[in-house]
């Protein structure tokens, strides 16, 4: 490609119009724009809980302990996300994934199947690299340059003496 690299639609709202002619011209991309929006995405269909009956056989409580497993490793992964505001509902299907091969590696670990279950490892691995879990992946997120407190923060803070008060941006 010959000359400059073309701006992105974010970059030319950010800059705007230099020319003032064609205000709204890239209006209706920006509009379109993906933008991930943070929160907390629903428990997966596959992982809410099933009711079993007493005549249960051993592979459906095998696989009711996996799901188990796997919902609880989630609620582990989610928390971790969030509480680093890092969670999207657009990742609840790497997430569920991540779940999954969890539990499955945990139940290899416990059938003795250390190859199988060190495969999973690796699996799980290149999954933590796609939603920021591992310490090589949060380094490539940018970091905001002005951190706002929490409520929580501010409580703590609220003991500390009057010079080492943070402020409120």
């Amino acid at each position: 490609m010959a000359g400059r690299p073309r701006k992105s639609i974010a970059q030319k709202a950010a800059d705007g119009d230099t020319r003032k002619l064609g205000a709204l011209r890239h209006q209706e991309a920006i509009d379109a724009a993906f933008v991930a929006r943070r929160g907390r995405p629903p428990l997966p269909h596959s992982l809410q809980e099933i009711e079993l009956d007493r005549k249960a056989s051993a592979k459906q409580m095998a696989a009711e302990l996996r799901r188990e497993r796997a919902r609880v490793h989630y609620g582990y992964l989610v928390d971790q996300l969030e509480a680093d505001g890092l969670l999207c509902p657009a990742d609840n299907g790497i997430l569920e994934g991540m779940a999954w091969t969890y539990a499955s590696q945990m139940e290899c670990y416990e059938a003795g199947e250390f190859g199988k279950a060190l495969e999973l490892n690796k699996r799980y691995a290149q999954d933590t690299n796609l939603v920021g879990l591992n310490e090589s992946a949060r380094a490539r997120i940018p970091k905001p340059t002005n951190p706002q407190m929490t409520a929580m923060d501010l409580g703590l803070a609220d003991g500390l003496p009057d010079e080492d008060q943070p402020s409120i941006q």
